[in-house]
This record gives structure tokens, sequence and C-alpha cells, in this order.
């Protein structure tokens, strides 16, 4: 019998085992790989980066925060209005700020003579070479003496006020307003915290607004410039000049900024009320019924009197002469004279009025007007003296030619003589001619 050699096929269910190093494949499934996402990584790296930013640049983006916010910082108001000291009055002349300043002296403001003569009276004279203020009217000459409180007049009248009337500072006259007031017309007002007035000696129509809602004046146009002062709502302010987005304005305690102009409504004209307490006396003049024709007769000496026939043989039409008489003999004053009453009554009986000619023409080597015309003592004696030679001649007129003097010298000593020699001539019925 033979034997077949055979081999078993292993079951399906079987395990192969190799010996010791075999292993099960029960289990040995490989996992998928995950895919790479490019905008999951953007959106991460952006949120990375932002939060390192704002680590970083905190400081920043508060700065850029602040660029768009409005400023609460209050301005410092004594340097808006250059305040130097607790006198130091600062002046808003109008719709304006001015350098000039006043001063707030036991209880009363006195304002720079120089901001009275420009804006408000001009007819106030400081002589410092006699220490007074003089005033002059139609008719009298008004004097007080600097850093007193009483006063007189060419009349002989006399007064006293509460308060002295001018004081000296830094090197400026100072006169109190309410003596001021007393020969003019203007409105003034005063604030605190700081000094400053409100001047105004002009009554035009003015731009006005009020404010829609509650707002802040600024020293400058734009949200970060300093604050002034709050504006509430319903505060008329004066407008100034206007910009795209802002107004330049002053408020009605004479602060001068910016608002933006979206916070003001009902845009108008207004036209202030005048002050009228003061009535501005008369200044009468003498009117003739006919032009005036006059001719120069120019006369060097008592002789050439004698030559007035010849002087009007080729003219025609004259009805007024004006003889060269009258000139200032010494420095003291003294008017001299080489007038003739003769001259006068032929020319009358021509039918011509007689204006006497007062030159400053001889003597002037030995000495100059404005060595006179400063002192009131000598101003007196050279009116007083001039105007007694026209009466004594007879004639009409006085006709007052001083050429000598420069015309920046005019401004006051020079003035002050015209309107105290307008004063004598009127008061004597003489007709005062300036050329």
């Amino acid at each position: 019998m033979t034997r077949r050699n055979t081999r078993r096929r292993p079951s399906p269910n079987s395990r192969r085992r190799s010996g010791s190093g075999s292993r099960s494949r029960r289990g040995s499934r490989r996992r998928p790989r995950r895919r790479f996402n490019p905008a999951v990584f953007i959106i991460a790296l952006i949120f990375i980066l932002g939060a390192v930013f704002v680590v970083q640049s905190g400081e920043d983006l508060e700065s850029l925060a602040h660029m768009f916010s409005y400023s609460n910082k209050k301005a410092d108001l004594k340097a808006y209005f250059d305040i130097k000291g607790k006198d130091d009055v600062a002046i808003v002349l109008g719709d304006e700020y001015i350098e000039k300043r006043a001063k707030l002296w036991d209880g009363e403001y006195y304002v720079d003579l120089e901001v009275i003569r420009n804006n408000i009276n001009p007819k106030f004279y400081y002589s410092k070479e006699d220490g007074t203020l003089k005033y002059t009217t139609p008719d009298t000459i008004i004097t007080s003496n600097i850093g007193e409180n009483t006063w007189t007049d060419s009349k002989g009248g006399s007064g006293e006020e509460k308060f002295v009337i001018s004081k000296e500072g830094d090197d400026t006259l100072y006169v109190a307003l309410d003596y001021v007031k007393q020969y003019s017309n203007f409105a003034y007002e005063a604030f605190t915290e700081p000094n400053h007035i409100q001047l105004t000696a002009k009554w035009d129509e003015q731009a006005v607004a009020t404010i829609a809602r509650k707002t802040d004046l600024r020293i400058k146009g734009g949200p970060k410039s300093d604050v002034i002062r709050k504006l509430n709502k319903g505060e008329d302010v004066v407008l100034l000049e206007e910009f795209e987005n802002w107004v330049k304005v002053k408020s009605a305690d004479s602060f001068i900024g910016y608002i933006e102009k979206k916070k003001l409504k009902d845009p108008r004209k207004v036209t202030p009320d005048p002050v009228t307490d003061y009535q501005e006396p008369e200044y009468t003049r003498i009117k003739k019924d006919q032009l005036i024709n006059l001719g120069f007769h120019c006369i060097g000496s008592e002789a050439g009197n004698a030559t007035l026939t010849d002087c009007l043989a080729n003219t025609k039409g004259l009805n007024v002469i004006a003889p060269q008489w009258l000139y200032i003999a010494e420095a003291d004053g003294t008017v001299g004279s080489i007038g003739s009453a003769d001259y006068v009554k032929q020319a009358h009986e021509a039918g011509m009025d007689v204006w006497v000619v007062f030159d400053d023409m001889r003597n002037k080597e030995n000495f100059k007007l404005m060595d006179l015309l400063p002192y009131a003592e000598k101003r007196a004696k050279i009116i007083k003296e001039a105007l007694a030679q026209v009466t004594l001649l007879g004639a009409d007129g006085l006709n007052l030619d001083f050429e000598s003097i420069l015309q920046e010298e005019k401004s006051q000593p020079f003035i002050e003589f015209v309107r105290e020699m307008s004063i004598a001539c009127r008061s004597q019925g003489i007709v005062f001619f300036y050329r």
C-alpha cells in the first residue's frame, strides 16, 4: 500500500504563525492625511498680529483717538490778555483787543490818554511841562493838575471830583474814564477774572447770532485749541469773521475767540443804541453872506503900509485883505506889530475887511515856537497880546500863519494853542483863520 503525501490548506479563519517574530495584521488600517487650509491660516495670523499690535502700539492708538477728540484744556486768560499785575487792565476797543492798557486804581478805571484822544475825544491835552491836563470847550479851558481831584476853568469856575482825575504810570498819563464821560459820549463796561474793559465809541451796525447749543469759545479755530469759556445756549455773540467751519466772535463779556459755525442760529443785523448822555456844545462861527475873496499883502516894515493903494490897483473883487503885521518878538511870548490903524480905515472905506496875518517868520533864528507853545502861561500871553493888537488896529480878523512847525510837532502843543486862540477870538467876535 502506498502512502500519499498531502498538505492541508489553512482555514481562512486560521492564524498563521511564523515563529516568535510573527504578528497579527488585524487593526493596522492607515488614517487619511488632513489637507492645509490657507484661509484659516491667514485669519489666525491676522488675529495674532493684531494682538501684538495692540500690546505694542497702545499709546499710538490712544494718540489717534485723541486726534479726533475735542480739547477741554482751559486757556490761561491772564496770558490771553497779557495781564502784568493786579492793577493792569486789558482794553477791548469796539470789536478789537488792543495793546494799549488801562489801570484799576482805588476802584476807578483809568485809560491811556492816547487811546482817549485817538478814539473817544481829541480835545484833552496833557502838558508835561506844566504838569496839567486841559480840556477845551467852545468858550472855556478846563484845567486839572496831574495827581489831583480838583479842576478850575478860564471863567473862574472850579470843582472837585470823588476820584483823582489823572495819574502817571509807566511813563504814560492815564485819565479816569468817569471824568472823560463828563465831556464825551461813549460806553464802557468792566469785567474781572481777568481784568478787562469794553470801550464802545461807535454805533455801527453789527452782525449778531445766537448760540444754538452749549459750546466752547476757543482761542483759535479748531477742536484742539484751548478753551476761553463755555458759551451757553441762548447767548448772543457778535460775528467778526467767517471761515469754512469756524466763526470768529465776541461774547457778551468781551472775549474774542472762535466757535464752530454749526453751533450758531438766527444770524441777523443789529444796530446798538448810541450813548447820548453828553450834550455837545455848539461851536459858533462868524458867517459871511458872500464868498470870501482874500488877498495877502506882504509887508516887511511899517513903511510898507503905505503901499495898499498900489497893491489893490491891479486887483478886482477882493473883499478881504490880509496884511503881514504880527510876529513873536520875545521868547517869553511878547507879540510885536508893524500894523497901521490908517491902513485898516482905508481898507474899510474900500469895502474890505482886514484879517491881520500873524506869522513866525521874523526872529525865528532867535527862538523856536515849540520852545514856547508847550507852556500854558506863554500860550496865554501870545494869544492875549495878539488879540489886543487886532482890537487896537480896528481889524476884523486874525490869520494864523505859523509855518516853521514841523508836521509831527503839530500834534499836541500847536493844536492846543489853536484851540485856545479860537476860544479867545470867538469870545471877542474876531474872525479866526488858520492856513
